[in-house]
């Protein structure tokens, strides 16, 4: 036998489930239709940003790949100009930073323009330099993928250029100091064995340092050139230290100014010769003069 019970309450209970269930599957519902929603918009923007990350990635392969993303109707080496600075090959004291994924995507009538932020600063010498600016990529579909047809980088350009003309000066004094670097840390072991190392001079490829025992001041040796200009005494050494004109001098002269080989030196306002290969003083300085007058060396 089967009994039925009746309750009264039962049908509003399974009622307000009814609905509770429903409202859920709704909302789950909607969820989905939105994330579909925003995929699709999305995935054009996805197949760009995609395109970008392969091209930032071609900056470090060959000109003949990174090229094979351009079809455009500028010259090879309008475009190769701006892919030098993108790979910081065109400066070596400017880094060039461009924030592909920042990137700012609009569809026009004109194409699909990409705007990229760039960042330019100093690199590998002294001071702070920035500048900041944008690069713009114009694409268009292409077997699925992309292609660039035009790059605008004027703001760009400028940008590089301001940073490099505001660096001109620090980057010739990083230059020359890299070429000379060698040279100053010869210098500097020199200063064990004399008070100062004034200046260097290259001749028949090989350096010499003119070196000080005791106070050297610039100042007042430029305004005295006549007399002794300060407590102390000049020689030149070779560059592997070796004393080739003894410091024991007021002057010694520019190599070879007068007479191949010979360097003119001063003492007591007075001048002499020394020779550079035999380093042998070969004038005293005695005289107030000397004058050369023929080519086997003589003097007047």
């Amino acid at each position: 036998m089967i009994v039925i019970v009746f309750v009264p309450w039962l049908p509003n209970l399974l009622a307000m489930f009814t609905r509770k269930l429903f409202i859920k599957i709704l909302a789950a519902v909607m969820v989905i239709a939105v994330a579909c929603n925003v995929l699709k918009k999305e995935e054009p923007d996805q197949d760009i940003i995609m395109f970008l990350n392969g091209f930032q990635s071609s900056l470090s392969k060959s000109d003949e790949v990174i090229l094979g993303y351009f079809d455009a109707h500028q010259s090879k080496e309008s475009i190769l100009s701006a892919i030098r600075i993108l790979q910081n090959k065109e400066h070596e004291f400017i880094a060039c930073s461009v924030g592909f994924a920042d990137a700012a995507i609009s569809r026009e009538e004109a194409g699909i323009r990409v705007t990229m932020p760039a960042h330019f600063a100093s690199q590998n010498i002294d001071g702070d330099f920035q500048e900041s600016a944008t690069i713009t990529f114009w694409l268009k579909p292409k077997k699925k993928s992309f292609v660039i047809t035009k790059l605008e980088g004027e703001e760009f350009y400028n940008a590089f250029t301001s940073i490099r003309g505001e660096m001109e000066w620090k980057v010739e004094t990083a230059r020359e100091f890299k070429k000379r670097e060698a040279i100053y840390t010869q210098a500097k072991t020199l200063q064990q064995q004399y008070d100062s190392v004034i200046w260097y001079t290259t001749y028949d490829q090989k350096n010499y340092f003119y070196v000080i025992k005791g106070t050297w001041n610039i100042g007042e040796w430029s305004t005295t050139l006549k007399t002794k200009p300060g407590n102390y005494t000049m020689g030149l050494v070779s560059e592997q230290g070796a004393s080739i004109i003894p410091a024991a001098y007021d002057l010694i002269g520019t190599i070879g100014f007068d007479v191949p080989g010979l360097v003119e030196i001063k003492k007591n306002g007075k001048v002499g010769y020394f020779n550079l290969e035999t380093q042998q003083q070969i004038v005293e300085p005695l005289y107030d003069m000397i004058i050369p007058y023929t080519a086997d060396n003589s003097f007047a």
